[in-house]
């Protein structure tokens, strides 16, 4: 597979869904590669999170992914699928979260 770097991805994504190697380090990267392109009000998903992939699980929490307090709102977890929406949208509240 071709590594990407951080001029290659468009700016302003609608929606981001993460799906990659479970391991801590390749989903640090995934994140840190990707969500700087999320806009404001746009939607990451991210798969196996709340299972049995550890790395997923620590990452979520370290960075926080979901919560408002670090700039996520609207978050739901379907089975192993998180979905949480960007905040930093002035149309965007999360007192429905």
């Amino acid at each position: 597979h071709e590594a990407f770097s951080r001029e290659d991805i468009p700016l302003d994504l609608d929606m981001l869904f993460i799906d990659g190697n479970h391991n801590y380090e390749a989903v640090k990267i995934d994140l840190e590669l990707w969500v700087p392109s999320l806009r404001p009000g746009g939607i990451l998903a991210m798969h196996d999170v709340g299972v049995t992939d550890p790395g997923v699980i620590q990452i979520v929490n370290d960075y926080g992914i979901g919560m408002p307090s670090n700039g996520w709102c609207k978050t739901v977890l379907v089975d192993s699928l998180l979905i949480t929406t960007r905040t930093e949208a002035p149309w965007l509240t999360c007192s429905a979260s």
